[in-house]
């Protein structure tokens, strides 16, 4: 069995439970597995854990496409991709594994003295499925060589850019509104909670254990 928090594992169960979200929990080493669904990019759903440590909490979740170490140009191409995508962010990141072409985003709780609030698992599962949505596109067009890593970046981060203004200029919205949906699409803000999450087993969990 695993050291970990069955206090703060108990405290994180709970609020996914009031917000009706499906997974399992695997008692011995203090993971909870599920899935969750993304929207408006190639990426149709991902699996993902959330691992409870003895003070902290990580969620991983994982791209359904991989890179192959066998073409070390694609791999390059890859690891500039996340590094460019990577940078600025403030909660979580890209994870690009040069072993096996494992693609995940990770983001990471510390809870040393405290209790997590429902707010803080909720952005912890929610931050990574918008920075999938927003990134998605432009990981499946570097894998496949359809683009350069920089210009897939920039047409993505330039999506989200556009997206808000063609909000703004609408007129309508309080700017708390706007605010919201650039946090949401920078991977700093706050989803509703209702994407849905749904069971799904890992067949190997040491690597994320050890992150």
């Amino acid at each position: 069995m695993k050291n970990f928090s069955h206090e703060l594992a108990d405290t994180i169960r709970g609020h996914l439970d009031d917000m009706d979200w499906k997974y399992t929990w695997d008692e011995e080493d203090g993971i909870i597995h599920y899935s969750v669904g993304l929207k408006g990019c190639r990426l149709h759903s991902a699996n993902a854990l959330l691992a409870v440590r003895g003070n902290s909490f990580s969620t991983y979740t994982i791209c359904p496409l991989s890179g192959s170490p066998d073409d070390r140009d694609g791999m390059l191409a890859l690891a500039e991709f996340f590094s460019r995508a990577n940078y600025g962010l403030t909660h979580g990141n890209f994870e690009f594994d040069f072993r096996d072409g494992e693609i995940r985003y990770k983001v990471t709780i510390d809870c040393d003295g405290v209790l997590p609030s429902r707010q803080m698992v909720r952005d912890a599962v929610n931050i990574p499925i918008s920075m999938f949505q927003r990134y998605g596109d432009g990981i499946t067009a570097v894998l496949f060589g359809m683009k350069s890593a920089e210009e897939a970046v920039k047409d993505c981060e330039k999506s989200s850019s556009d997206l808000l203004s063609a909000l703004r200029s609408l007129g309508d919205a309080p700017d708390g509104l706007f605010e919201g949906l650039r946090a949401l699409l920078e991977g700093h803000g706050d989803d509703d909670g209702e994407d849905e999450v749904e069971d799904s087993d890992s067949e190997d969990d040491s690597d994320f254990l050890a992150s």
